[in-house]
């Protein structure tokens, strides 16, 4: 990890930015909302491949149409980072099992999608490593999937 000072909501767009066509082009749509400016101490590198295994797990798994929504907001001493899409969601009974290296979950929704099971557990390892976390929000079956990431400030703090 090589931490440095810089502005997480760039790093959120610049990710957004790089995936909004191919959501576009699956008849979809990303949206980023962010409540206010940080400034963090974080490794961009890590921040950047978490939101995007994120967002591409919610091209994916987000629906015929896919929709994601990221808001990022803060909480305590953390940033919050959450990543909903309109998908069929991640049954409670495997939110923790999917982190798990190699894990791919259900079958039918894996049908046609490519992938060995390794990004969420490689997520987690960094969020960790950066003093983050990275889990699955609590949803009701059938009305999509939400992920938060967290960010500590860190000696970071509010533009």
């Amino acid at each position: 990890m090589t931490k440095k000072r810089c502005t997480l909501n760039q790093l959120l767009e610049d990710q957004v930015l790089l995936l909004s066509p191919q959501f576009e082009n699956a008849g979809g749509s990303l949206r980023l909302h962010c409540e206010q400016t940080w400034e963090v101490e974080t490794d961009p590198r890590a921040v950047k491949l978490i939101l995007m295994n994120l967002l591409e797990n919610a091209l994916k798994y987000g629906g015929d149409l896919p929709t994601c929504e990221v808001l990022a907001k803060e909480s305590g001493k953390q940033i919050e980072i959450v990543v909903s899409d309109g998908g069929a969601g991640v049954e409670r009974s495997e939110q923790k099992a999917i982190f798990r290296k190699f894990y791919q979950g259900d079958a039918e929704l894996r049908r046609g999608k490519s992938g060995v099971g390794l990004g969420l557990a490689i997520c987690r390892q960094f969020a960790r490593l950066l003093k983050g976390e990275i889990y699955v929000a609590d949803s009701a079956e059938g009305e999509g999937a939400s992920f938060v990431f967290t960010v500590p400030f860190a000696g970071g703090g509010k533009c």
